[in-house]
């Protein structure tokens, strides 16, 4: 495959797309099938000034870069010249090579440099003795593949890549390719595969053990030869020494998984260019150069070898139980951010290192729990919904000075709070319904056995019949008396209005609170100080009766005169008859 990354330094060294599109197939979408547990659909994003990957035929594609490279008159081509040893001078530095045309005499051919990109099975790479550096030999696949025609769709509909994992050591990947043709590779744990003589056989009984493969193969046929490579190493040799150096797959070799050759191999090329140029024109040492290209060569590549050999460890050699597939497998790879990150680490449009982290991962699980949470029933969402109305709770009130409203606060972990006045006997007669329903704070306090003064608003009328009916020694008073008993010389505190519960703007309940229930001096009782008891965890603690108040006095106040603290009128402590 060729990523819009590969595209995109193929357009830095002059290559037109059009030379090598005509021997490719597009893709846009892949699908990723977890051997019935679960399927998920992703689309390429753009990276690179592109929207899609080439399915390409290596023969078609490496005839139009070997045609581009004729454009350069400093090039020679020789093609079907076979190399066959290494020149050297008396110091053992490579200074050419030998070969021969296909059918043709012995040549020699002498060069500054000889580079080597004959693939991972280098011949120059073992005549100069490169040695292996760097090597990942425990984790390894094998992998066989052949192109199909006649291949069913994965749905009808769908045009692109298909990779169906087994979670077992087994792979099978699908890709579209040029001329309605189908690649279809096996990628299995190196020591699972036991061909027996017989790649084919094996080959075929793979593909067709899977029911999702065996479905999209039934009316197809096998229209190429059978490839593939044993026990794929991955791992770095020397680049570079005297007379020589190494690039593309003969320098730095791994799993095809990724698909990343084609692009290592233009990068590697870029940075052996970059690093030669200086030495040719004598600015630098070759020690100089080589030691420039080895170092270019680690920074554009090593990251993904490192994810690739992760990749091979965690998708082939670890075998996650059924739940974790249905479920931590499943969140990540159906979330969309995640599949956007997956594919643009591949195309290396975000660096390999850390694409798939902590956070990323569990960013994504969060999200796919979450998603199952919602999909679960109208009994989910009825709970979610009751949890996201359920009101604040509400333990205590907050002490108030006169003229204060009475806020309830949230339950804390704090000490209680004193209130303003010693409360009365616990209230046991049903508790209107109305204010509970409009005044949690309210209902509380009825529950609690706080008895609040009785409020004139049309909010609280419920609240004052109830306690009337527990008290009818304290009798209504006449409507003089009631003035004359609460004049106070300070001016009324300000009321302002606030949008109610229901939306209608009105004078806040709070207020209409604060102008009944605030304190007034003829009364001292309500300002004796009390601390509230610790009230147990799980309930509420009944509150102790409290001592009748005093005889009132039998003189009355001069007129317009405050009651002495201490003092009420009779008016308000018996009901007349």
């Amino acid at each position: 495959m060729i990523y819009p990354s590969a595209m995109a330094v193929l357009d830095e060294l002059g290559v037109d797309e059009a030379s090598y599109s005509a021997g490719a197939e597009k893709i846009s979408r892949f699908s990723f099938e977890f051997d019935g547990a679960f399927g998920a659909e992703m689309s390429v994003p753009r990276m690179w000034g592109r929207d899609y990957l080439y399915g390409v035929d290596r023969a078609r594609f490496d005839a139009a870069l070997w045609q581009n490279a004729g454009r350069y008159d400093a090039v020679t081509r020789r093609e079907g010249f076979t190399v066959t040893e290494l020149l050297r001078d008396e110091g053992g530095r490579v200074t050419g090579v030998v070969g021969a045309p296909r059918g043709g005499a012995e040549e020699r051919i002498t060069a500054r440099c000889v580079v080597g990109a004959d693939g991972r099975f280098s011949l120059v790479a073992r005549k100069a003795g490169a040695r292996v550096v760097e090597e990942e030999a425990r984790c390894v696949s094998t992998v066989y593949f052949a192109d199909w025609e006649g291949v069913a769709p994965f749905r009808d509909g769908f045009h692109g890549g298909h990779v169906h994992a087994t979670g077992r050591g087994l792979d099978v990947l699908l890709f579209p390719m040029p001329d309605g043709r189908t690649s279809v590779n096996t990628h299995e744990r190196a020591d699972r595969v036991s061909v027996a003589g017989d790649p084919q056989g094996y080959y075929l009984a793979t593909v067709r053990k899977l029911p999702a493969i065996a479905r999209r193969l039934a009316g197809a046929r096998q229209v190429s030869e059978l490839r593939g490579v044993k026990r794929i190493g991955n791992g770095y040799r020397e680049v570079a020494g005297p007379g020589w150096a190494l690039v593309g797959d003969a320098a730095h070799y791994k799993d095809p998984v990724d698909g990343q050759g084609i692009y290592d191999a233009l990068v590697g090329a870029r940075a052996l260019d970059a690093a030669l140029a200086p030495w040719l024109a004598g600015d630098a040492t070759w020690d100089a150069a080589a030691a420039r290209y080895r170092s270019a060569l680690m920074a554009e590549t090593h990251d993904m070898y490192s994810e690739t050999v992760t990749r091979l460890r965690r998708e082939l050699y670890d075998e996650p139980p059924p739940l974790v597939v249905k479920t931590l497998v499943r969140w990540m790879m159906v979330d969309p951010t995640y599949q956007d990150r997956f594919l643009r680490y591949l195309g290396r449009a975000i660096p390999p290192k850390g694409w798939n982290g902590p956070t990323v991962v569990a960013n994504a699980v969060l999200r796919g729990g979450w998603r199952d949470v919602r999909r679960a029933g109208p009994l989910s969402r009825l709970a979610s919904a009751a949890i996201r109305a359920a009101p604040p709770k509400v333990d205590s009130f907050e002490s108030v000075s006169m003229g204060e409203t009475m806020k309830p606060r949230r339950a804390s972990r704090a000490a209680p709070r004193t209130l303003a006045s010693s409360p009365p006997p616990p209230l046991r007669a049903p508790r209107p319904a109305s204010c509970e329903a409009r005044f949690p704070s309210l209902a509380v306090a009825l529950a609690g056995g706080v008895a609040l003064p009785a409020c004139q608003g049309p909010v609280c009328g419920a609240a004052r019949d109830h306690h009337r009916a527990r008290h009818p020694e304290r009798g209504r008073a006449s409507a003089g008396e009631r003035d004359a008993s609460h004049a106070d010389p300070r001016p009324a505190p300000h009321h302002g209005r606030r949008r109610d519960l229901d939306g209608d703007a009105r004078t806040s309940p709070g207020a209409s609170h604060a102008r009944h229930h605030a304190p007034h001096p003829s009364s001292a009782r309500h300002h004796a100080p009390h601390v509230a008891p610790p009230r147990p965890q799980g309930g509420l603690m009944p509150v102790a009766p409290t001592p009748p108040p005093p005889p009132p006095e039998p003189s009355s106040p001069p007129d317009g005169s405050i009651a002495r603290a201490g003092a009420l009128p009779a008016s308000l402590t018996r009901r007349p008859g």
